[in-house]
């Protein structure tokens, strides 16, 4: 659709001729971004502010000029807002000719959330990758404009999907603008976190011009201006609506002026002046979602509202008629709707009813024609509800079965319909209005009463509920409860229950850890050799709480074992939590690299943020910290998009600073985690890892008492898991050197026991290492050799680096000073291999002190890769393709196409082959190993691309000319 084509259908209702005045500012900063896609920088721009402040003109003026880019403009409306997909299909629906060209994965969930087929439920983050996929397939041959207006009234699933493609809409020639009233309106705080326009009234001497020609008196413009705060809408409808005494100031002006959310009653008052043919023409019109016109005609034709009724809405500028029957302004619409009489309404939506094909919006149209509750109606809009969910429209789902429990007569069933219209309420990322609905079926916090497993089921939503809500303590008592009422008559849902609970309770401490224990106890004294992963895992945890580490470790192993030949996603959370409290690196790396292949054959995009975070640690610890960035920041992209909560930290990323610098963005990354866990009601969990993170941070900037503060409060928690158990070699060394031998006792006798338990070589390097710490010069080298040994014969770089540099530093006090450069020259080497940055400051330090002779570290490049270049381009040097790539990372192939040429400019090179040498020495894109052995971050995407280790790579030679090295 072109613009000229657009400014047919949609634009500011505003008298003939009138002027687009002022905003000379705010029209340049859109045409900017349209003028910035066209040169090849995409760009995303959410203008927002109240109703009829201008929105809609400015942003029509402005594509206006968008030459000869393809612009898809829409207005999404407030009747469709729980149609699943609806505003993403028409405005995609110029692009359409592009889909056989997506990937086939992408091209089956749009085509399902469309209804183009049939299939199971699409995953959001698809249907989001393969609208961007069509976007940039269309912007490939020229400039795409796509505006959203009144994007406050789009469904939930096209915004979630709007909002994911506008995250990523930086390159390429694609531009999105959108046009939203405030939040603390009608639409709430849509697409917040883009770039934002904000558009208040116009000034005075402006404002008054745009009314100068209504034979306005000066003292009354000046009223009317005040009144309105500029609001051009409100102007011009109160010039169109006041009578001449009022605009000359004969008559009184009306106190207060209809002005904010009294424009619909404006609008209300003028549609009640048209003849009852044309009022009626208008509701069907604003009851019809789908702006079909041969559907409105039918239906009104039904109601006796013929074509001459049209010719009258369309003379008084309501309408806009063509094959689509569009209102001019969407204040227009509600007004209509909303002024009409409930019989009114209903007599629509039935002659709506009569007419519709599609039986999903025939039976919502049915529903809303009803006067009386029908029990056939409502098993009707059960059926289509259940249809919504497979589509992936938990928001229609919603409102359907709302209604359905409206029109119950058989109130055995509406208990059932309640607790599945808040579960798909909960679904929609609205805890508040699920609860409302779980409140309906019984009185809360209990739940009500009675017993069994009805009452369980509703505890186990309202602890769903109370988790979403961040009242993670509330949530473990109500899963003990609704195990409780479950185990006489289901011992397998008690089981699970259980064990969702042990889940939830390692937010809240161990407390919580150990009442479920108990209970899981009381429930298995053992665990068989039949038990399933998740029985093995709570009794494995239960065994931990309440035996101890030497009898549950056993257990532990059992319970990697188990997960790694399992089809159930259910386990592995806890089972890597296992995994890692043991230093077991092989088989937590095998554990969330399962996991992640799982969840993402399966389309479990919930369960895969989390394994993709989780998946970052083995990387962590093996010093592929470029991989386990990548990981991070593709949990953070998919939960965005599958929580909708972009406000948040993300999954935890940032604190790699604490390890790679800066520092003062690894402080505010700790600090921002702390205090944000702290509000959510998770300040057991959620603080301690970036306490450990800042106790790290500490330990290798040499500030030891800072480290022994924070390393304190995890100690203090003592829960089973690797932030309790990576804390305690910290602790020692960070005691020890502050000089409290008390605590580093303390911390040295719970890590033998967790460490000799274990047995891995990291645990028992990471024992040696502190034991020779706290040790006598006669015994300290003979332990310092030993952790040496044990870690080399790990993965565990960063810690046999930190071996080799608490050697050297003891070596070096003892004057030892050859022997300490030899072992402090081998950390530094590994330090800069990882760009582990605090540690190299320290060991060059260290060996300076030696009298050695260092090299130079080269000042940081002039060539600067943005973070999403840097991203692409370690991939692409690690070996994977464009379409690995892009599936890794949540983009297109031709975006990551896009990229990989702007950085082979930069970086002045021709072919994959030379990424890897290019990306070495920059300082600001880190040094070193791109992606680690092993540590090949498409391992996400379930790739199979391989890193250079592996010898292989897909560039070309260096004499092939940009183009081929891209592919």
């Amino acid at each position: 659709m072109s613009a000229d084509m657009f400014h047919d259908v949609h634009h500011e209702l505003a008298p003939a001729g009138s002027r687009f005045l002022g905003r000379t500012a705010e029209l340049a900063a859109v045409r900017d971004v349209v003028g910035r896609a066209d040169g090849g920088d995409g760009g995303v721009l959410a203008v927002r502010g109240e109703p009829g402040v201008g929105k809609t003109s400015l942003l029509r003026t402005a594509v206006a000029v968008a030459g000869s880019a393809r612009v898809s403009h829409i207005a999404a409306i407030e009747s469709e807002s729980d149609l699943q997909y609806a505003g993403l299909h028409l405005l995609l629906s110029p692009f359409m000719a592009g889909l056989a060209a997506l990937p086939e994965p992408q091209r089956r969930a749009i085509s399902t959330a469309f209804g183009l087929e049939s299939g199971p439920a699409p995953q959001r983050f698809l249907v989001g990758l393969a609208a961007l996929g069509l976007l940039t397939e269309a912007a490939a041959g020229q400039t795409v404009v796509c505006v959203v207006d009144d994007a406050q009234w789009l469904d939930r699933e096209s915004a979630d999907a709007l909002a994911f493609v506008a995250r990523r809409a930086g390159a390429g020639r694609i531009a999105l603008l959108f046009g939203v009233r405030d939040p603390d309106g009608d639409g709430g705080p849509v697409f917040a976190g883009l770039p934002e326009l904000r558009l208040e009234g116009l000034p005075a001497d402006i404002a008054r011009d745009l009314i100068s020609g209504a034979h306005i008196d000066d003292r009354v413009a000046e009223r009317l201006v005040a009144g309105t705060r500029g609001n051009p809408l409100a102007l011009l409808e109160l010039a169109r609506e006041l009578s001449a005494e009022q605009l000359t100031g004969a008559a009184a002006l009306p106190d207060p002026l209809p002005v904010g959310r009294r424009l619909e009653e404006v609008f209300r008052r003028r549609v009640a002046a048209v003849p009852a043919a044309t009022r009626t023409l208008l509701l069907v019109a604003a009851a019809e979602t789908s702006d079909n016109a041969h559907l409105v005609w039918r239906a009104a034709g039904r109601l006796g509202a013929g074509r001459a009724a049209a010719v009258v809405a369309e003379e008084r500028g309501f309408l806009v008629l063509g094959q689509r029957v569009g209102f001019r302004h969407p204040l227009l619409r509600s007004a209509v709707y909303h002024g009409a009489s409930a019989e009114e309404r209903r007599l629509a939506h039935a002659a709506l009813a009569a007419e519709e094909g599609d039986p999903d919006r025939r039976v919502w149209h049915r529903a809303l024609a009803a006067v009386h509750p029908d029990e056939d109606l409502a098993r009707d809009l059960e059926r289509s509800a259940r249809r919504a969910v497979d589509r992936g429209g938990y928001a229609a789902s919603a409102r359907l079965l709302g209604r359905a429990v409206e029109l119950t007569t058989d109130e055995a069933r509406r208990p059932g319909r309640l607790l599945a219209a808040a579960r798909a309420t909960l679904e929609t990322g609205n805890p508040v209005a699920a609860e409302a609905l779980l409140r309906r079926v019984a009185p809360l916090p209990g739940a009500g009463s009675g017993s069994g497993s009805g009452r369980a089921e509703r505890l186990r939503l309202l602890a769903a509920i109370r988790f979403a809500q961040g009242q993670v303590r509330e949530t473990v008592p109500l899963l003990l409860e609704a195990a409780e009422l479950l185990l006489p008559d289901d011992e397998r849902a008690a089981r699970d229950t259980l064990f969702q609970a042990l889940e939830a309770a390692t937010w809240t401490g161990k407390a919580d850890m150990t009442a479920v224990a108990r209970a899981v106890r009381a429930l298995t004294p053992t665990a068989p050799d039949s038990a399933s992963p998740t029985d093995l895992i709570s009794a494995a945890l239960t065994t931990r709480l309440l035996d101890g580490p030497e009898a549950a470790y056993p257990l532990y192993r059992r319970c990697v074992r188990s997960l790694l030949g399992s089809e159930d996603l259910r386990g592995f959370n806890l089972g890597s939590v296992l995994a890692g409290e043991m230093w077991d690196l092989e088989g937590l790396l095998a554990l969330t690299s399962r996991w992640v292949e799982l969840a993402r054959t399966r389309g479990a995009h919930g369960a895969l943020s989390l394994a993709l975070l989780l998946r970052a640690i083995p990387e962590l610890w093996r010093g592929n910290f470029t991989a386990a960035a990548e990981f991070g920041r593709a949990a953070a992209d998919l939960s965005d998009l599958t929580t909708r909560q972009q406000g948040r930290t993300g999954g935890g990323v940032e604190l790699l600073y604490c390890v790679t610098g800066p520092e003062q963005a690894a402080r505010e990354a700790a600090g921002a985690h702390i205090r944000e866990a702290t509000a959510a009601g998770r300040e057991h969990y959620g603080a301690l890892v970036p306490h450990l993170a800042l106790c790290q941070l500490e330990v290798a900037l040499g500030d030891y008492p800072a480290a022994l503060t924070h390393g304190r409060r995890v100690f203090a928690a003592d829960t089973p898991g690797p932030t309790s158990a990576n804390v305690l070699p910290e602790l020692v060394e960070a005691a020890q050197r502050s000089g409290d031998p008390e605590t580093a006792r303390a911390a040295l006798t719970r890590l033998h026991t967790v460490a000799t338990a274990s047995g891995t070589p990291v645990a028992l390097g990471l024992l040696a290492r502190s034991r020779a710490l706290v040790a006598d010069d006669d015994e300290a080298e003979k332990l310092y050799l030993e952790a040496i040994e044990h870690l080399e014969a790990s993965a565990a770089r960063p810690q046999t680096a930190r071996a080799h540099l608490v050697y050297g530093e003891w070596l070096r006090r003892r004057r030892r000073r050859r022997e300490a450069r030899d072992s402090l020259r081998t950390a530094l080497a590994l330090f800069e291999a990882m760009g582990a940055e605090f540690y190299i400051r320290r060991a060059r330090t260290e060996l300076a002190a030696t009298g050695a002779r260092l090299r130079h570290r080269p000042v940081e490049s002039a060539v600067h890769l943005t973070p999403q270049e840097t991203r692409i381009a370690r991939l692409a040097a690690a070996g994977a393709p464009n379409r690995d790539i892009a599936a890794q990372l949540f983009l297109s192939p031709s975006t990551v196409e896009y990229h990989l040429r702007k950085t082979f400019r930069k970086l002045g090179v021709t072919a994959r082959g030379q990424l890897r040498d290019a990306l070495a020495v920059l300082v600001d894109v880190g040094a070193g190993d791109a992606g680690g052995a092993g540590g090949d971050p498409g391992d996400a995407a379930g790739s199979g691309a391989r890193g250079p280790q592996d010898g292989r790579t897909t560039g070309l030679k260096d004499s092939a000319g940009p183009a081929r090295g891209l592919r």
